[in-house]
This record gives C-alpha cells, structure tokens and sequence, in this order.
C-alpha cells in the first residue's frame, strides 16, 4: 500500500497548495471587483409596451486575460500533482530515483476503457495493482452531474492552456426571476413569451426579454438575476457550456485530492 506520508509524494501536495494559491488569489480579485458595482441592469421597451428586455451594462470590465491566466495556472498544477504522483508511486514501488521509465511516465486520464486501455503504458512500470486502481478513477467511472466528467475536463482545459488562453466570459449565473406588478390585482400579468440570453454577456447586451399582450409601456416588473465571471466547456449532462469559473476550480482541486487520496490509500 502506498503512503501519504512517504517523502515521495510531498510534491504532489505541494502542487496542490499551489494549484489553491492561484484559485485563492482569483477569488480574492473577483471579489474585489465585485464590491465596484461594475455593472448595471436597465429596463426598456420596444416603444409599444408590447416587447420589454433587460440589459446589461458593464461599468468595470473584468480583466478576464489575467483571470484566464491564473486560472490556467491553477489548472496546469492540478494536472501537474497527477503526473507526480504516478512518478511517486514508481519511486516508492522500485526504490529507485529515478524510477525505471521515468521519460513515459504520465497520469493517464482516458474517456473509455479501450482509449484507457492504449494509455496505460504510460503506467507500465507500475505495479498491476496501481495500474488497476488508476483505471477505477478514470473520468468514465467518474461522471459529475453538470460539467463533464473531471478528470477529462481537467486534461481538457490543461491541453486547451497549452496553446491559448482558457475561454472566460462574463455570464449569468441562473436565468433569473422575473415578478410583476399588476394594476389590477384580479387580472395577473402573464408574459405571451419570454427569453434569456444563454452564452456570454457583453456591454449593452439583452439578457432577458419578454412580451406581454395587451402592451403596457407603464409595465412595472422586477427582475433578479447575478453575474458571474464563467468558464466555457464542453456540455456535461446539464447540457450547460459555461460555468462560474471558482465552481470549476473548486470542483477539479477536490477530485484531484480525492483520487489522489483514494489511490494513496487502495489497498
């Protein structure tokens, strides 16, 4: 059985601490900009009262290069701790340093079993055992109920790093409430049709609209909704391709800890 405590694998709890120094640092600025204000909503109509939207004006522009940036950042240590670990499991397995095929050692992450089954040798100095253990936690086994699986978005965004910037946009965080005010508390308003905008957000952009029938330029309405800086994805099974980049991170920081945690400890 492999142990945490063994000297071998405190790199990989070392890229972990640092992979949390950049999500902390983004959480820190994130905030910061958020107590600006820097954005509003604004209410109009289509000038009959029988189309009104709600737009968005971005008051403050997130610099969403430097948060791509660090984000990357904490994505690359993530991935990084899984490729020490596995170089810590040879190292502990053959009691050598450098461990015997040191130059093809890499975490597999695999979507199947047959794509498994051709990347497993970058794992073959390990012992069947660990390799069986590595093959329980690939993303397949593993699916998460709104991005993809994580493990693969992991490996995703890592390789997407490699050659440009991760994809980070200004978002709405939920399709938001919309409550009305009627004149006639007998005769309730009930939009005819109402949309939100789905992808990303920018200045002066609609995010939600509706019409009503009969029109009512004196329409009085409240609508509530958050903004959020997002990170764009491939669909999971929520279908969604944009998430609240901290909720990302957070998620890929824990299931990295976890199959870390889990493999260290398989007996």
């Amino acid at each position: 059985m492999c142990t945490l405590t063994g000297k071998e694998f405190a790199s990989c709890w070392t890229k972990i601490a640092r992979a949390n120094e950049h999500l902390n640092a983004l959480k820190d600025e994130m905030l910061a900009w958020n107590t600006t204000r820097p954005y509003e909503a604004r209410r109009r109509h289509d000038g009959t009262g029988a189309r009104h939207s709600v737009t968005i004006h971005i008051c403050n522009p997130p610099p969403l290069e430097r948060w791509s940036v660090i984000s990357g950042d904490c994505v690359h240590a993530l991935r990084c701790a899984l490729d020490h670990f596995a170089y810590a499991v040879a190292v502990h397995e053959s009691k050598m340093d450098p461990p015997p095929g040191e130059r093809v050692l890499q975490f597999p992450i695999a979507d199947t079993p047959e794509k498994f089954a051709i990347a497993v040798k970058r794992i073959k100095a390990l012992s069947e055992r660990m390799q069986h253990n590595i093959e329980a936690v690939q993303p397949y086994h593993r699916p998460h109920a709104h991005v993809p699986p994580l493990l693969g978005l992991l490996r995703d965004l890592d390789d997407i790093d490699k050659h440009r910037l991760l994809h980070i946009v200004v978002s709405r965080q939920a399709q938001g409430r919309i409550s009305f005010t009627a004149v006639d508390p007998t005769v309730p308003v009930i939009p005819t049709s109402i949309g939100y905008k789905t992808d990303a957000v920018e200045d002066g952009a609609e995010i939600v609209w509706f019409t009503v029938d009969p029109p009512n330029i004196g329409l009085q309405y409240e609508h509530e909704t958050v903004m959020v800086i997002a990170l764009s994805h491939a669909p999971g099974r929520s279908r969604e391709t944009l998430t609240e980049v901290v909720a990302v991170l957070d998620w890929l920081g824990a299931e990295v800890t976890t199959v870390i945690q889990q493999l260290a400890t398989a007996p």
